[in-house]
């Protein structure tokens, strides 16, 4: 048995529930040393919930953990990181009052600090190091958190996770948000975090994504796993019939393809936006294309203002007729946790 075969992380019948709710339960997984593990399931399945009790972010209600084969029992993500183990969360998890920098060092400040000042110099030094060293795209490190896009915000949690050197890194749902080159750079470093030995936990809705990436996946239905397999041995069709439990006749998962057929609802052509053509912009219920992919926002913009004197109410949103008065309850765009604003429901 090599080392990459050893169990660098071992969960034992995990639970956890959240009043009546069992979130998680009697979960087991052996996760090895320099792997990618895919952790798959539909929405409610317990992916999150597991992987913040492996992150200290929640006590698990009954089980053991055990890292390296000593008792691990992390009380906080503070406590866990200590001991190797990073996670870059779902959710938004940055100070929008705070730079980047002292996003990336936040709570971490003591190592550039002398006789009670913090060397801001050199701390920004570090955050730029951090940026360049792995490959990821450079954010403006005075910039404040709360300026930065979607995707600059997941970045900058990617790079604070790393300066700790973590044998293990969680990563829940954050390619979502990332620009094809910036999916690029990530699996770049995934590949050599891999080859010096380190855990992966990987966690997508982008099931060719998890069998190009992970060396082995876990699936999880309503809370319970089904199985773990090797990816190499597994397919899209597998993967989807044991996370809903029956076969899938239908494509599960939206593709472009599924509307290439259909015909537009919406037609724009030859409209100017800021100097910037854009040709032509076919909008059908849930696709949105253009030539010019940076002008996407500008022109949903542009279109919400020319629609907004004929529409004044969508039916079926969230089973109710919604009048719709604003940008903000029109659209999802990448700046959707400022500018979206559901009269029901959220995002």
């Amino acid at each position: 048995m090599t080392a990459r075969d050893t169990a660098i992380l071992r969960v034992e019948n995990i639970s956890k529930s959240f009043g009546p709710t069992r979130a998680v339960i009697d979960v087991s997984l052996e996760l090895r040393a320099g792997e990618i593990h895919g952790l798959i399931g539909e929405n409610g399945s317990g992916k999150s919930t597991l992987l913040s009790m492996i992150a200290g972010i929640h006590a698990r209600d009954q089980g053991s953990m055990f890292k390296s084969n000593r008792p691990y029992d992390p009380l906080s993500p503070a406590q866990a990181n200590e001991q190797g183990v990073s996670m870059v969360v779902q959710e938004l998890g940055l100070v929008d009052g705070l730079t980047v920098t002292e996003n990336i060092f936040l709570g971490k400040t003591q190592q550039f600090a002398r006789r009670g000042i913090i060397n801001l110099k050199r701390m920004r030094e570090e955050a730029a190091l951090a940026f360049a060293s792995w490959g990821i795209a450079p954010v403006p490190l005075d910039a404040l958190a709360g300026t930065l896009t979607v995707e600059e915000k997941k970045l900058v949690e990617l790079v604070r996770a790393l300066p700790t050197d973590p044998d293990v890194l969680i990563l829940d749902e954050i390619t979502a948000a990332f620009s094809h080159n910036n999916r690029v750079a990530l699996y770049e470093l995934l590949a050599e975090l891999k080859s010096q030995g380190k855990l992966i936990l990987f966690v997508s809705h982008n099931l060719s994504e998890v069998l190009a990436l992970a060396d082995r996946i876990t699936v999880l239905k309503d809370g319970e796993k089904v199985t773990t397999l090797d990816a190499a041995e597994s397919s899209e069709d597998e993967l989807k019939r044991l996370m809903v439990g029956r076969e899938i006749k239908e494509t599960y998962y939206y593709t472009p393809a599924r509307l290439a057929d259909q015909e537009p609802v919406l037609i724009a052509d030859g409209i100017t936006v800021a100097g910037v053509l854009i040709s032509v912009v076919t909008e059908s219920s849930r696709r949105t294309s253009t030539y010019k992919s940076w002008g996407k926002l500008y022109m949903l913009d542009l279109l919400w203002v020319i629609l907004s004197r004929a529409i004044s109410a969508v039916d079926l949103f969230f089973g109710q007729t919604q009048q719709i008065s604003s940008l903000a309850q029109a659209s999802l765009s990448r700046f959707r946790e400022k500018r979206f604003r559901p009269r029901h429901g959220e995002v």
